[in-house]
């Protein structure tokens, strides 16, 4: 039997979401507001917040030209044991992802002088000041910073990061993953996971995530988001809710600095949540997530709530 999706509703999803999307990134680059490897502008950061909407409001229009209700595509409270498990696993990607650079050769960082250092290499000689207060509030114990880095990314993420997350989540592990779940799951991912990483395009290529190699980042982002894909829409199906799968968007956002802080060599293309190291440690996770799953992964999109 030929499954069917309804390619004309996919097709008016991409083009509302891209085309909204894509619009606020040329505003922020015709205003020069975005700068390569510094820190964003409250106005750049306010826009890159709304650049995240476009998924949302291109499900909620074609939702309502459908003639179906937004909650039905997962907006649900109902928490179960997956939610825990779901939170908690980007922070083990993300650890991954430092010790896979670590193992790649981008080193680590152990103790607080070269800390200190990194810390001004990345953010400036005035970052002195405060890393040397901070320090002595911890007893210059970096692996404290890190865990403070990892639990603070961790609340951020369930709370402020999910709210903007929600914004590309109502489309990816809401709309699309509905669309596309006939597909079986391998294939939907897949497919979710490349359009994702595409939609991304414009602010990849002003310098975000990489601003060493922004042209090469587009093709890493993309093989990013697909390895991502399987993960998200293997808990968004397991817990029923595209809320969870915000939470799970928000806290890899909120973690991410952590390799930056952590591995002693800064290459975007190598060592990077984003690049060859982060893909890796998300494949790797993947694979594992997907190992342990007792029923076939072409089952698992079958499955009630």
């Amino acid at each position: 039997m030929k499954v069917k999706v309804n390619k004309k509703n996919i097709l008016l999803y991409i083009l509302i979401s891209f085309t909204f999307s894509w619009l606020i990134a040329l505003i922020i680059y015709l205003f020069k507001l975005y700068k390569t490897g510094g820190t964003p502008s409250t106005l750049a950061t306010v826009l890159l917040v709304v650049y995240m909407f476009g998924p949302a409001i291109a499900a909620a229009i074609v939702q309502k030209i459908q003639g179906k209700k937004i909650k039905d595509l997962g907006i649900n409270f109902k928490l179960n044991s997956w939610w825990v498990i779901g939170w908690l696993t980007p922070v083990f990607i993300i650890i991954l992802t430092v010790i896979i650079s670590a193992i790649m050769g981008g080193g680590l960082i152990t103790n607080w002088d070269e800390f200190n250092k990194k810390m001004i290499e990345l953010f400036g000689q005035e970052a002195s000041k405060s890393m040397t207060q901070i320090g002595k509030s911890i007893n210059y114990n970096v692996w404290i910073f890190y865990l403070i880095t990892i639990l603070s990314g961790m609340i951020a993420g369930a709370t402020i990061n999910a709210l903007a997350a929600f914004g590309e989540e109502l489309g990816w592990r809401g709309f699309l993953f509905v669309e596309l779940k006939p597909l079986g799951f391998i294939t939907s991912s897949l497919i979710i996971g490349t359009i994702w990483g595409i939609w991304h395009a414009p602010i990849i290529a002003m310098g975000h995530n990489f601003p060493q190699h922004p042209l090469e980042g587009i093709f890493l982002m993309t093989l990013f988001c697909i390895a991502l894909a399987f993960i998200m829409n293997y808990f968004r199906e397991k817990s029923g809710s595209v809320i969870l799968s915000s939470i799970m968007h928000g806290t890899i956002n909120g973690t991410a600095g952590l390799y930056l802080y952590a591995n002693t060599i800064r290459n975007d293309i190598l060592y990077n949540l984003t690049g060859v190291s982060g893909i890796i440690s998300t494949f790797i996770t993947a694979a594992i997530i997907l190992l342990l799953n007792k029923k076939p992964t072409s089952q698992i999109s079958n499955q009630n709530h």
